[in-house]
């Protein structure tokens, strides 16, 4: 039989149990004579220990008045309200003036500008606005 082979086997077979065996969810800890502390899977002998449970904490489940609070809708920032109130004044003005170019000088948006600024603004929802959950039906 090949060495390699015999050597690969022998490792296989000293190894095996090791993998084997389940992880403990426990861990013992103790201080020695010299005030060393010292932490093992294994309870130490002839000493004082202390016995841990290392296993995950259960994932934290929020509370119902947690979930209540995140349901209620948040208020809206200034700059998302200001941009609604354009929105508004764009779809309902029957005149809408602006200043265009920043020349200072306001002129009468006619119907293709018009409908740049709505689309602009209806972006700017988008960014500046978050999206309000749904309002649960009222009884």
């Amino acid at each position: 039989m090949n060495i390699r082979l015999a050597c690969s086997l022998l490792a296989l077979l000293i190894t095996a149990p090791l993998a084997a065996q389940p992880a403990t969810d426990k861990v013992y800890k103790w201080t020695d004579q010299n005030g060393v502390t010292h932490f093992s899977q294994d309870p130490p002998t002839g000493e004082q220990y202390e016995e841990r449970d290392v296993r995950e904490p259960p994932i934290a489940r929020k509370t119902a008045e947690e979930e209540a609070k995140e349901a209620e809708p948040k208020p809206e920032s200034d700059l998302c309200q200001r941009v609604r109130a354009n929105i508004k004044t764009l779809e309902e003005s029957q005149e809408v003036r602006m200043d265009l170019n920043g020349d200072g000088e306001v002129e009468v948006l006619d119907e293709a500008q018009r409908a740049s600024q709505l689309d602009i603004a209806r972006k700017q929802v988008d960014i500046y606005c978050r999206p309000q959950p749904p309002q649960p039906p009222q009884p």
